[in-house]
């Protein structure tokens, strides 16, 4: 799973859910800012607008952030199924993983 921000490429993906995701960037994005990302998924890209919820400056040039679906569907663009899929693929990995069948 890979997310760019904003022409940011290959962000590391930290968090995902139905309404939004958390990424590790580089770049300096502002509080309640609107972004453009792209998820990528089993060869599948979907992109769209979201916001900036949180931030959180891990040293070393890096941030997390929280990052949230927008309501407006034609801000929204494609991501909002695309989120769906990949939080429900996470979460069965993660079961498998509980589960002891890798």
């Amino acid at each position: 799973i890979a997310a760019d921000v904003t022409g940011e490429p290959e962000c590391t993906l930290v968090d995902v859910s139905a309404m939004g995701f958390a990424v590790v960037a580089t770049g300096k994005y502002e509080l309640g800012a609107n972004v453009t990302t792209a998820l990528r998924y089993a060869g599948d890209i979907h992109t769209g607008t979201v916001c900036v919820q949180s931030q959180r400056d891990l040293g070393r040039g890096k941030i997390r952030y929280g990052l949230r679906y927008l309501d407006d569907e034609s801000l929204a663009g494609g991501l909002k199924p695309g989120l769906q899929q990949v939080s429900l693929a996470v979460e069965r990995e993660m079961l498998r993983r509980k589960s002891g069948n890798s």
